[in-house]
């Protein structure tokens, strides 16, 4: 069951990263000052490590069941 939770956590992180890097860019109206560069790429980076870290962890964990048997 835990195996599935990682996976479903490290799917769902990398989703985000790439949902949030949108929504930094996404036209907005109002006058505002634009995106944080620094900042939008720093978190898709840190989302993306560690989401594809779970996704592994997840993907060893299926492999060392399946051994198991």
């Amino acid at each position: 069951m835990k195996k599935y939770a990682v996976l479903c956590g490290g799917l769902g992180i990398l989703a985000l990263a790439f949902f949030s890097l949108y929504m930094g860019y996404a036209p907005k109206t109002g006058p505002l000052n634009g995106p944080n560069d620094k900042l939008l790429w720093f978190n898709l980076a840190v989302q993306l490590f560690s989401g594809i870290c779970f996704t592994a962890l997840a993907g060893l964990m299926f492999y060392k069941e399946k051994d198991a048997k």
